[in-house]
C-alpha cells in the first residue's frame, strides 16, 4: 500500500487508484507483496497460493476508485514506515533470514529515503533503518537510491549512469548503449504480460526492477 501511495507522489498521481492502475506501479508493487507473501509462507508455513489471493485482492481494492484515498495521505511520514520493524525494513530483514533475497523491498526502502529531503539517504539508512554499509541488504539499496525521474544511478566501486525512458517501448540506457528493452504484449490477455531483451552485461537487479 505505501509503496504505492510513493510511486503515486514520484509519478504526481492524486489518489491511489489511480496509482494501482499504472502497470509500471503495478509491476513494483506487486513485486513487493510477493517477496512478503513468500516470507510469510515460508516462516508461518502458510501456503502461497492463499497469500497470493490475498494479494491479488488487495491489489484488486487499491483500484477502487470510490475510497478517493490520496497518495499524499498513505505516504505521509515516511521516517516512521522505515523503523527497523515497521512494514518495509521489517519484511524485508525477514526475507534475508529466510534466504528470500529481498530486490523489490530494497528499490520500496531506497524510494522511502529517497522523499528525505535535505537528509542524507545513506546516513538516513545506518540510522534510522538501522541497517550497516556492509550488508547486503544496504547494497540493494543503495543500487537504488540516488535515481531521478529520468535515471537510475549506480553506485559502487564504479559510479555508472543509467537513463530509463518511459515509452511504447521502454529502455534503459548506458553511454547510447540501450541495455534493456520492455514492452507490454496486450493480444487476448486479461493481465498485463511483458516482453523483456537484456543485454548479457545487465546486471539481475537492473532486470528485475
Amino acid at each position: 500500500h505505501v509503496t504505492t501511495a510513493f510511486l503515486g507522489q514520484y509519478l504526481n498521481k492524486t489518489y491511489i487508484h489511480e496509482a494501482a492502475h499504472d502497470i509500471y506501479i503495478q509491476s513494483i508493487v506487486r513485486g513487493c507483496m510477493t517477496e512478503s507473501c513468500m516470507m510469510l509462507s515460508e516462516k508461518y508455513q502458510v501456503p502461497f497460493s492463499k497469500l497470493n489471493a490475498h494479494m491479488n485482492d488487495l491489489l484488486h481494492r487499491f483500484k477502487n476508485s470510490y475510497l478517493k484515498d490520496t497518495v499524499t495521505r498513505v505516504a505521509r511520514d515516511p521516517m516512521r514506515k522505515l523503523q527497523p520493524s515497521d512494514r518495509l525494513i521489517g519484511a524485508a530483514r525477514s526475507c534475508e533470514s529466510l534466504h528470500i533475497t529481498p530486490v523489490y523491498l530494497s528499490f520500496a526502502i531506497a524510494l522511502a529515503l529517497s522523499f528525505m529531503e535535505g537528509e542524507d539517504a545513506l546516513n538516513l539508512m545506518e540510522t534510522v533503518c538501522k541497517i550497516k554499509k556492509e550488508e547486503p541488504i544496504a547494497k540493494r539499496i543503495i543500487y537504488f537510491t540516488d535515481f531521478g525521474k529520468d535515471r537510475i544511478i549506480k553506485s559502487g566501486q564504479d559510479v555508472r549512469i543509467y537513463y530509463f525512458k518511459i515509452r511504447r517501448i521502454s529502455t534503459i540506457i548506458e553511454k547510447g548503449k540501450v541495455l534493456v528493452k520492455i514492452w507490454r504484449v496486450k493480444k487476448w490477455f486479461k493481465d498485463p504480460i511483458f516482453h523483456i531483451e537484456a543485454d548479457e552485461s545487465v546486471d539481475d537487479l537492473l532486470i528485475l526492477l
